[in-house]
């Protein structure tokens, strides 16, 4: 049977409630009817995948993993993602996505796959990799912004990470704030037309319309010129591009934003992050 220590159980529970707090927040898949709905004439449809751990009162280790080693908490993912991947005979694919800090793995699957899904001893639930359009439609005022200006330090010494449509670090009005960045992106929008990438540029803004949305969310965090500042014009940022231009639409998948916040999670001590805005 597999075994992990006590620590390693109460991070992975902590991370499970991290991680399906936001975004996936939302009614699982329950039925072949609900996952037709969800195709929606379409061959596949996009899901999130929750795994069962030993921290799952319905699920038991040996189901997980059974070779009687002790594993870190990175390593037990990876075997779990592993064995669950076999037991589904997935092989040779491109579309899998792997977390790093949760047990889960994202793929579009058929319906045919789906009904396996929901026989699997290895899931705990199955949930839509859900479309999140660009919106924007709160700024200094909605805080109190001018409240507290008697009392704000300026984020001096602190990061905050914008999971967004990406940041224009090069904006006057961001004074270099940004000081990293990363890009998720299903579709293959990444800067370089990839579906990941990491550094300052690999966050830049997508190139349609709308795409400026995260930088104007990086002006209001941490913004400043001669006239007037963001909430925290001390503060630093990582710039982090979840979305994905498809045809004429452009939105996030549940997907992305997960392995955003797991590479804002695993970078929290390095950068000082004191919070993410997801907008």
């Amino acid at each position: 049977m597999q075994r992990m220590g006590p620590k390693l159980s109460l991070l992975l529970s902590a991370l499970l409630a991290l991680f399906t707090f936001v975004p996936l927040a939302k009614a699982s898949i329950e039925s072949g009817q609900d996952f037709q709905r969800l195709l929606n004439g379409q061959d596949k449809a996009a899901v999130i995948i929750m795994l069962k751990t030993p921290a799952d009162p319905n699920s038991t280790s040996d189901e997980m993993i059974g070779d009687g080693q002790w594993l870190n908490f990175n390593q037990y993912l990876a075997e779990a993602q592993r064995k669950f991947a076999k037991d589904m005979s997935w092989v040779n694919f491109n579309d899998l996505v792997n977390f790093k800090q949760v047990p889960a793995v994202a793929k579009a699957v058929t319906a045919d796959e789906f009904s396996k899904l929901t026989k699997s001893k290895l899931v705990a639930a199955v949930y839509p990799d859900k479309w999140n359009p660009l919106a924007l439609d709160r700024s200094n005022s909605s805080i109190g912004l001018a409240q507290l200006s008697s009392v704000e330090t300026g984020g001096q010494g602190v990061t905050v990470a914008v999971i967004d449509s990406g940041v224009d670090a090069s904006h006057p009005f961001l004074q270099n704030r940004v000081i990293d960045g990363a890009c998720f992106s299903t579709y293959n929008s990444c800067p370089g037309g990839t579906r990941s990438e990491i550094g300052v540029s690999a966050g830049r803004p997508c190139i349609v319309s709308g795409c400026e949305h995260g930088t104007h969310v990086a002006g209001i965090i941490a913004g400043k010129n001669d006239k007037f500042s963001g909430v925290a014009a001390k503060a630093n940022l990582l710039a982090v591009n979840v979305f994905s231009v498809v045809d004429d639409q452009t939105g996030a998948a549940d997907s992305d934003i997960i392995q955003a916040l797991e590479w804002v999670y695993m970078n929290a001590e390095k950068y000082n992050v004191a919070a993410v805005n997801m907008s």
